[in-house]
């Protein structure tokens, strides 16, 4: 929460001396405002924005997995989640915004993949980091950094038109940032924490590895660096593909 608020003071200080620069004239209070009116735009309807790039469906139709979430979104006694699919995204992610329901977006290839046990595990996780909170968190920091960082979505079009050295630019000017979000964010110390807990409750452990290690086999299309760095925030797992293989084989040659 410190850091929260330290980095909102930052994010105000340096918008308002820039907004005094370009208007000298009451610039500062044009420039708070207009990023104060940002920043509840990102909070009020910034998982709908994210699900249109994504290109998200929700998922309708589908007793099986509709009544599998039903039982374990009761289990952590979460009210109501929905899922919906996207296949811009390879493994699943999670979307828990304060003025709406915690939304699950998965890679519609997962669900054909995974046998009943293993989608029931990795649903229940990630009704688990819904729970405590995790989620939360993460959603809460992709809407500060994809604001900080939205300069970034011009780059591919910057590249489009032959203009790469200004978008090394920008990607150089932001960088920083990235690297704070990955400090602030480790995504594979939080998932492993996760995944502790999560397994200090459940003796799930041989499925939820099959389970994730299904879901980064999956491929997806080529992506903008700012999709990328969202997605990448409100991961379920950041497990490279290589360890899930390394273990998956390890169990399936002892059984």
């Amino acid at each position: 929460m410190l850091f929260l608020f330290g980095f909102l003071l930052f994010f105000y200080t340096v918008t308002s001396a820039l907004g005094f620069i370009v208007l000298p004239n009451f610039g500062e209070i044009y420039a708070s405002t207009i990023l104060s009116v940002w920043i509840l735009v990102e909070f009020l309807f910034g998982d709908r924005i994210l699900l249109g790039f994504m290109r998200a469906k929700l998922m309708v139709d589908q007793n099986r997995i509709s009544y599998m979430l039903s039982n374990v979104r009761l289990k952590f006694s979460i009210p109501r989640v929905s899922l919906y699919s996207s296949r811009r995204v390879r493994g699943w992610h999670i979307i828990d915004n304060a003025f709406s329901s915690p939304v699950i977006i998965v890679n519609p290839d997962t669900i054909k993949k995974l046998s009943d046990k293993e989608l029931e595990t990795v649903l229940s996780l990630a009704c688990y980091t819904i729970s405590n909170g995790i989620a939360r968190k993460n959603s809460i920091y992709l809407v500060l950094f994809s604001i900080i960082l939205s300069p970034l979505a011009l780059c591919s079009l910057l590249e489009r038109y032959r203009l790469d050295a200004l978008s090394v630019l920008i990607k150089y000017l932001l960088m920083p940032f990235v690297i704070l979000k990955d400090y602030v964010l480790n995504g594979k110390a939080i998932e492993q924490s996760a995944i502790e807990g999560f397994l200090e409750k459940f003796d799930v452990k041989h499925e939820l590895d099959a389970g994730l290690f299904k879901i980064n086999t999956n491929t997806v299309e080529k992506r903008s660096y700012l999709f990328q760095i969202c997605t990448e925030t409100i991961s379920l797992t950041h497990q490279e593909g290589k360890e899930k293989l390394s273990y998956y084989l390890k169990v399936k040659h002892g059984l």
